[in-house]
């Protein structure tokens, strides 16, 4: 094949493939906004199941650790669940800043190569690891605004039921 062939050859592909890569680019938002309405999930059942908690507490004769500790417990799982959520958000900007600085070149035959060569998001998430995910997950944890969210709440919850006694 001649050189001019090869660059037609390349240019078709690019013409091709260039949909694709570009909605590929756009489903790292889409699972991010998906990530983001979960969290958004996970705070109003958070929010419902401490409220049920606290007046079922205001009904049965308990002590007062006997109403600390399932707010305790129900606070530390919902962290959890929401660093887990926090760390996969974590890890699609890493893989959307990626994949926009192949997009981002000037040079048309860098910007080309780049689409021939591009790894779709399902290859590209492939390569995460759990013990990655639970590493970042640990890291969420100690996140300020996170933390902030559950021990208020916490807080608030512990003094609607010191009122309630």
């Amino acid at each position: 094949m001649s050189e001019s062939e090869d660059a037609e050859n390349l240019d078709k592909l690019v013409q091709h493939k260039l949909p694709l890569v570009q909605a590929d680019y756009e489903s790292y938002f889409e699972a991010w906004s998906r990530a983001q309405a979960l969290i958004n999930q996970l705070h109003t059942w958070q929010v419902t199941i401490l409220v049920a908690l606290l007046a079922f507490a205001s009904k049965v004769e308990t002590t007062t650790f006997e109403a600390i500790l399932p707010v305790f417990f129900l606070n530390v799982a919902f962290a959890i669940l929401e660093a887990s959520r926090q760390a996969r958000i974590t890890v699609i900007n890493r893989d959307a800043l990626v994949a926009e600085s192949k997009l981002q070149k000037t040079n048309l035959f860098e910007f080309c190569t780049n689409i021939v060569n591009w790894q779709f998001g399902n290859t590209v998430a492939s390569r995460h690891r759990f013990p990655e995910y639970l590493r970042m997950t640990f890291q969420e944890l100690l996140y300020p605004p996170l933390l902030l969210w559950h021990g208020s709440l916490t807080l608030v919850v512990l003094f609607f039921a010191w009122l309630i006694r």
